[in-house]
C-alpha cells in the first residue's frame, strides 16, 4: 500500500485540540480564483511507501479516526465508520478534516488572536483568520503544500509579525470543511501512474454532498461561511447530478453562488434506482460532464449528487482512472464517503463492479481501459488527452 505523508523535523509540535472560530477576510483586493499548487514543484515534500498507524504526523489535516483508516487496508471502512454506533445511532457525519495545525503559544494572551496564512513568500492573496485559542485548524489546507504564515493578537500588529513556514502532509484525500455540505474533498492530490513520481494537481474539481435540500423535512443549506469558502476555492461550476426534479428547480445559479460570486449550475442528471445501468448507460450524460471537466483550469468544478456517494462516486471513479490514479486510491476514494454518515458506504456497494467492467476493457493499464470506456460514450480523444493535460502536471500528449 502505498499512501502518501511529510514528515519535517524543522516543524514544532501543534496543539491538536483547538476551538476556532474562524472568519475569513481576503487582505488582498479582486477576484477569486485558485491559486497555483504546490504539491508537485516543491521536489523537498516527498511520501514515503507507508504510514504509521501510532504516530499521525502532526501536519497531517484528517482527524484521527480518518487517519486510522487511511493506514489500514483500503477495503476496511465499516471497521472505523460502522452502520450504528453502540447506541444503535447513525454515527453522524465525520467528514470533516481535523485540519492544519498552526500553534499559537508564543502570543501573548488575547480575546482574539489573528493569522494571516498565504502559499507565497511574499504573502500575495493570503488570508486572515480568527481563533479564541492560541491554535488554528486551517481546514482547507491543500495536501504537500508550504505554507507562509504569520500571527498577532491584533490584526495592526500582523504586518509587523514574522513570517514563518509549515507544510501539510502528502496524505490523500484532501477533504475541506465547508458549512452545511457534507463529504466536501478534492479530487487532486493522489498519486499517478501517468507521470514519474506525479499527482494529480488540486483545486480543479470537489466533490460533494447537495448545497440545498429540496425536502423541508431535512432542509439544510450551504451556511454563509460555507459560500464564502466556496468563493475562497474559485469554484464557477456547480455539477448537479440529482433527479431533474431536484435541478429543474433551480434558476441557473447554484445554491452556493453569494452576491459577489455566481456560480453556474450544469444539469447532469441521473435518476436514483438507476445503479445496474450507471456504468454502461448514460453516455450523453457523461459526455456533458466531462466535455465541462475539460474546462476545469478556467472553471473549477464541484460536482455532487445528493450525499455525494453513488452518482457522484461513478464520475470521481471515471475521472481518477482515467487520470493514472491506483485501483486502491480508486476505492479508498470511494470508501471515504463513508465517513459523510449519510450512506453505508464500502467498496462493495457499487465499486467493486465498476473495476471489474473497466479491467474486462481493452487496455494495457487501467487509466487506458479507462479512456476507451470513456471514448466509448462518445466522448472525444483529445476531451480525454486535455483532461489529463490540466489536471497531471508535466502530462503531455502523445
Amino acid at each position: 500500500m502505498k499512501k502518501h505523508v511529510l514528515l519535517l523535523s524543522m516543524l514544532s509540535a501543534l496543539l491538536l485540540g483547538s476551538c476556532v472560530t474562524p472568519v475569513t477576510k481576503s487582505s488582498t483586493s479582486g477576484e477569486s480564483t485558485p491559486e497555483e499548487s504546490s504539491v508537485v514543484a516543491l521536489s523537498s515534500i516527498t511520501a514515503p511507501d507507508s504510514l504509521d498507524k501510532d504516530n499521525q504526523p502532526e501536519n497531517d489535516i484528517h482527524s484521527e479516526l480518518q487517519y486510522q483508516y487511511l493506514c489500514d487496508e483500503w477495503g476496511s471502512i465499516k471497521t472505523y465508520v460502522p452502520k450504528t454506533n453502540a447506541s444503535g445511532q447513525n454515527p453522524g457525519n465525520l467528514s470533516s478534516p481535523r485540519g492544519l495545525i498552526f500553534d499559537l503559544e508564543e502570543l501573548d494572551d488575547a480575546e482574539t488572536y489573528y493569522i494571516e496564512i498565504s502559499k507565497n513568500e511574499n504573502m500575495e492573496g493570503s488570508k486572515i483568520y480568527t481563533s479564541t485559542e492560541k491554535s488554528y485548524a486551517y481546514k482547507s489546507a491543500e495536501i504537500g503544500t508550504y505554507y507562509y504564515y504569520r500571527a498577532a493578537t491584533s490584526s495592526e500588529a500582523l504586518a509587523e509579525a514574522p513570517i514563518k513556514t509549515k507544510a501539510s502532509a502528502l496524505i490523500a484525500p484532501r477533504n475541506i470543511e465547508v458549512g452545511g455540505v457534507v463529504n466536501f474533498r478534492d479530487i487532486g492530490g493522489w498519486k499517478t501512474s501517468l507521470v514519474e513520481g506525479g499527482y494529480i494537481k488540486q483545486g480543479l474539481y470537489y466533490r460533494c454532498g447537495e448545497f440545498n435540500k429540496t425536502s423541508a423535512a431535512n432542509a439544510k443549506n450551504i451556511t454563509a461561511e460555507g459560500k464564502e469558502l466556496v468563493k475562497e476555492l474559485g469554484i464557477k461550476v456547480d455539477i448537479d447530478m440529482r433527479d431533474s426534479r431536484n435541478v429543474d428547480a433551480l434558476n441557473g445559479k447554484s445554491p452556493a453562488s453569494s452576491d459577489d460570486w455566481e456560480i453556474e449550475v450544469y444539469k447532469g442528471s441521473i435518476p436514483s434506482g438507476t445503479e445496474s445501468t450507471r456504468f454502461s448507460g448514460f453516455a450523453d450524460v457523461y459526455k456533458g460532464i466531462f466535455e465541462k471537466i475539460a474546462e476545469a483550469d478556467e472553471k473549477p468544478i464541484a460536482l455532487h449528487c445528493a450525499n455525494g456517494a453513488d452518482r457522484t462516486g461513478i464520475v470521481c471513479f471515471f475521472l481518477l482512472a482515467l487520470l493514472g490514479a491506483s485501483e486502491e486510491d480508486c476505492g479508498r476514494d470511494y470508501s471515504f464517503t463513508r465517513f459523510a454518515g449519510e450512506r453505508d458506504v464500502d467498496h462493495t456497494v457499487e465499486f467493486d463492479g465498476w473495476m471489474s467492467a473497466t479491467k474486462a476493457l481493452e487496455g494495457d493499464s487501467l487509466a487506458e481501459k479507462m479512456k476507451n470506456h470513456l471514448m466509448s460514450k462518445g466522448i472525444e480523444e483529445e476531451t480525454l488527452e486535455h483532461i489529463r493535460e490540466i489536471f497531471i502536471p508535466g502530462y503531455h500528449a502523445a
